[in-house]
């Protein structure tokens, strides 16, 4: 191939790559399709886990319960309860507690969800909320909770009128925050006033308990997980969360853990302890095989053995000096026997005596006739074996 040919070639696919590359861009563009995929398990299992991860976020610590059974003893004077449902069938005295802590500076924040019926009216006459005398307004209808979490902004019908916004201004905010106007409307009693509320007057009273805060709302999924990224519901939280500067619970509407769970979720150390301890205590009892032999019969000890387990209790209680004194006597006596007129002798001369006669020296007679009984187990045998050599040569 000649070298002009090879330059046409060269040319051409340049010319091909660089047309290719003009007509991708000027043709072709990136765009961005927003595809909706459903929650995963742990966001299905708590519906509050957006909220607890946005208040993480936000530098808060923040305490998730399944249930509001127990949690009452646990919380901080300075912390913030976040319970969208209270259980009708909690403790009077767990009850009593939470009224309690409010009065002392806590903030509880809950709902009161759906129509007049058994459920929200023993809640509402209940030891917490009693006090303040909310009612429900059955003439203002709003739409129900499963329609709240699960709407979508879809644009307003033409010739419809569509709900004004709701708006609400807690403390701390600089401006009005905008929510969801589909609630339970609640009436609050004229006795006993809030001290802030919706503009609305009917949806989201909240009231000065002692030194804490008690707010209540007309829904039990305004934080919940598909509804705290509509309007301002998300800083409406985040305002709640800095009324107090402690901890922040999270509470679901659920039944209260088993005890097993919550001694396994407090002590789960000293469980594996006991749980090791079985572990060992069986492996000792079944590392044997057939049936346990019974003891074999003790057979009848010799004579020596127990004098020599009695010399040895005696020794232990410091009895060197009786048992001392029963071999001199016994020396004594047989001296008096073979040699009457030795007995009144004194012990000095005695001992000459007896030196002469058995060829013992006279220190060692005279330690075991007179001195003080030793300590020691080697001079205290001594003077035993002396005074024992000495009866033997009378």
């Amino acid at each position: 191939m000649s070298k002009a040919a090879r330059w046409i070639i060269t040319l051409v696919l340049l010319w091909g790559v660089g047309y290719a590359a003009w007509y991708g861009y000027t043709h072709f563009k990136k765009r961005v399709f927003a595809q909706e995929s459903p929650p995963g398990a742990e966001a299905l299992h708590n519906p509050l886990l957006a909220a607890e991860r946005f208040l993480a976020l936000r530098g808060h610590r923040v305490v998730a319960r399944p249930a509001l059974h127990g949690v009452a003893g646990e919380l901080g004077a300075r912390d913030v309860l976040i319970a969208p449902s209270l259980d009708e069938n909690l403790a009077p005295a767990e009850q009593r507690a939470l009224r309690d802590w409010v009065r002392r500076g806590g903030v509880l924040v809950t709902a009161v969800a759906g129509w007049d019926n058994e459920e929200t009216e023993g809640i509402r006459e209940g030891i917490l909320l009693g006090p303040l005398g909310i009612t429900v307004n059955e003439e203002d209808c709003g739409c129900d909770d499963e329609e709240e979490e699960g709407a979508s902004a879809e644009p307003a019908t033409p010739g419809v009128s569509t709900p004004p916004p709701l708006s609400v201004r807690p403390p701390g905010s600089p401006y009005d925050l905008q929510i969801s106007a589909g609630y339970t409307a609640l009436q609050a009693s004229p006795t006993v006033p809030p001290a802030w509320q919706d503009n609305q007057h009917r949806r989201l009273l909240a009231y000065r308990v002692g030194q804490g805060w008690i707010v209540v709302g007309g829904s039990e999924v305004l934080f919940h997980n598909n509804n705290l990224g509509r309007l301002d519901h998300a800083e409406l939280l985040w305002r709640l969360a800095r009324l107090n500067p402690g901890q922040v619970w999270l509470v679901r509407a659920g039944a209260p853990q088993p005890w097993y769970e919550q001694l396994a979720e407090r002590w789960p150390l000293t469980l594996g302890l006991l749980a090791g301890a079985l572990l060992l205590w069986l492996w000792r009892e079944g590392a044997r095989f057939g049936p346990r032999l019974a003891d074999a019969p003790g057979g009848r000890r010799a004579l020596l053995e127990h004098i020599r387990a009695t010399a040895f209790w005696t020794w232990k209680q410091a009895g060197q000096a009786r048992l001392l004194h029963a071999a001199r006597r016994e020396t004594l006596q047989r001296v008096a026997a073979r040699h009457p007129e030795w007995a009144k002798l004194p012990v000095a001369e005695l001992s000459t005596r007896l030196a002469a006669l058995s060829g013992l020296p006279l220190q060692d007679i005279e330690q075991a006739l007179e001195r003080a009984a030793p300590r020691q187990p080697h001079a205290f045998n001594a003077c035993v074996a002396t005074l024992q050599t000495l009866r033997k040569m009378l």
